[in-house]
Order: structure tokens, then C-alpha cells, then sequence
């Protein structure tokens, strides 16, 4: 009986001892998939934002630029934003026959609860069968009318992240809870936006103030305006796959939050203070990276 007694404690002990190190291991394995995945997904549109480029020529005959820099822009879709959108053209062209410039951006979509990371991508060409020709339809960014390129229609053609006929076309990342971008100058200061609100047109610009010393010490400030800018902080928000199911109930709650946020640690922060988000918690890994646009000094 004493043996049977021990022998049954050490198969409890040991019982215990396992659930321990496999719930240890799951938590471990969560947290590198989130650290990894969000790092990735960060530095990918890194590599890609930094080749932002200016006007090719500074004013068309509408008298705007025909390249654009465009940070949350006013008639897009509120289903497109959250919390930020951004779009601009940079010579990454997978087709090239008619010019390396394609259009690029980037947002998060909400589809049946669960948040997706996007990628809006477009060639300026392209191409079947060994037939190579304008991408007429969809590659809009010198029409005549400026504001054509970018458009919930041209977004829900040209990105369908939950629609598996068309091959999740545009999708990036899924569980991606927030994405935020925020534009600095070459003073280093954020550029504020129109009315209190986070948005940027290169196609308007900013005032950037300079300042230097002559010989004789005396200081000279001037102004110029300038049309991208200096660098953008990039920030993402992502709930690993095992917590994910945790969205179901509070999903509208997480995505109206990520609107009143300047950026991920900002929505970390205001996600510990709402109790009704708190089961996220453990599974969410936030990631920033500030990046440096090339063609902007």
C-alpha cells in the first residue's frame, strides 16, 4: 500500500511537473513567433518606404505634382484606415517594361473579426503569355485627373485579403491589430496635420525652418517648403495565432482603439488600462522602426 501511495505521488508530481514546462513552452514559442513575425513585418515595409520618390516633374498641368506621398488620405474609406493608411511610388517593379515605378501602400482591413495587414501594390505594366503592355487600368498615377490612383474601388480590386478565388490578393500579414506611421521633418520634429489630425500630402508639404552661423557669428534662419518627409516611424501591433480567437468578442472595441492612438506603445499602454481588452494581453507584441526617405533631403 505505502508503495502504491508513492508510486501515485510520483505520477503527480511528475504530471504537474509536465503540464508546467509544456504551458512554459507555449508561452515561449507565442512570444518568439510574435517577436519575429512583427520584426519582419516592420523591416518589409521599411526596405520599401525609404525608396519614396518626389514628383518627376514639380507641377503638371493641373499644377500639382504627378507623384504623390500620401499619409491617411481624407476620401479614402474608413474601412481602410485603421489605424493609418499610406501610399506612395517607388521604383520596385516586378514588371518593368514600361518603367520600374509602381504604386505601393500599405493598411490594416478587418475581415469577419480578424485583422489583416495589406499590401496595395501595382506595376506599371503588365504582362501574360509573352505579351507585355500599359498597366492602363489600375496604374492611374499620371491621369489626367491627380486624384485617380488611389480609390476604395482600385483598393477593393486590387487587394482582397479574405477572398481565397482570388487569392488573398494583398494580403500581408494576418492578426495585425495596428499599423501607424508618423511623418518627421528635417528639424526632426513630427509634422503636424491638418486640423489636429495625422495626415500628410507631398503634393501640399511642409515648411521646414534652417538656421546656420555666417563668419562672423551672426545666425541666418530661412524657410523652405519641402515635399516628403525626412523619416517616418513605422509601428505595428500583432496578436499571435494562439490568442487570436480572444478578438471574437471584442473585436470593434480593439480596432476603434487603435484609431485614438498615436502609435503602438500608445495602444499597448491604453490596452492595459481597458479591462475588456485585457485577455488580448498575452498575446500581443508591438514592434516601431524609423525610417529614412532617401529622396527627401
Amino acid at each position: 500500500m505505502v508503495a502504491v501511495a508513492v508510486l501515485a505521488l510520483l505520477v503527480v508530481l511528475l504530471g504537474t511537473l509536465f503540464g508546467q514546462v509544456s504551458r512554459a513552452w507555449v508561452t515561449g514559442e507565442g512570444n518568439v513567433e510574435r517577436r519575429r513575425n512583427v520584426r519582419v513585418l516592420g523591416d518589409y515595409i521599411a526596405a520599401e518606404l525609404q525608396h519614396a520618390m518626389l514628383p518627376v516633374e514639380e507641377k503638371t498641368k493641373n499644377g500639382r505634382g504627378n507623384l504623390q506621398f500620401v499619409l491617411n488620405p481624407p476620401k479614402l474609406g474608413a474601412d481602410f484606415r485603421n489605424a493609418d493608411a499610406i501610399f506612395w511610388q517607388a521604383p520596385l517593379a516586378t514588371e518593368s517594361s514600361y518603367g520600374d515605378l509602381a504604386e505601393v501602400g500599405y493598411f490594416v482591413k478587418w475581415e469577419a473579426k480578424r485583422p489583416m495587414l495589406c499590401r496595395f501594390f501595382v506595376n506599371p505594366s503588365v504582362g501574360s503569355g509573352g505579351s507585355v503592355a500599359p498597366n492602363a487600368a489600375k496604374f492611374l498615377i499620371y491621369d489626367a485627373d491627380p486624384e485617380k490612383w488611389l480609390s476604395d474601388s482600385l483598393l477593393k480590386d486590387v487587394v482582397q485579403p479574405a477572398n481565397k478565388s482570388q487569392g488573398y490578393k494583398g494580403l500581408l500579414a494576418e492578426n495585425v491589430i495596428g499599423f501607424w506611421t508618423r511623418p518627421y521633418g528635417l528639424d526632426g520634429l513630427e509634422i503636424p496635420g491638418a486640423g489636429g489630425k495625422r495626415v500628410f500630402d507631398s503634393r501640399v508639404g511642409y515648411p521646414s525652418k534652417f538656421e546656420t552661423t555666417d563668419a562672423k557669428g551672426v545666425k541666418q534662419q530661412w524657410n523652405e517648403q519641402r515635399y516628403l518627409p525626412a523619416s517616418i516611424r513605422v509601428s505595428l501591433a500583432q496578436i499571435d495565432s494562439r490568442h487570436a480567437h480572444r478578438l471574437d468578442p471584442v473585436w470593434e472595441t480593439a480596432r476603434d482603439l487603435t484609431k485614438t492612438c498615436t502609435d503602438a506603445a500608445d495602444f499597448l499602454e491604453k490596452l492595459r488600462a481597458n479591462p475588456a481588452l485585457a485577455p488580448l494581453l498575452p498575446g500581443v507584441r508591438i514592434y516601431s522602426t524609423e525610417v529614412q526617405l532617401l529622396n527627401a533631403r
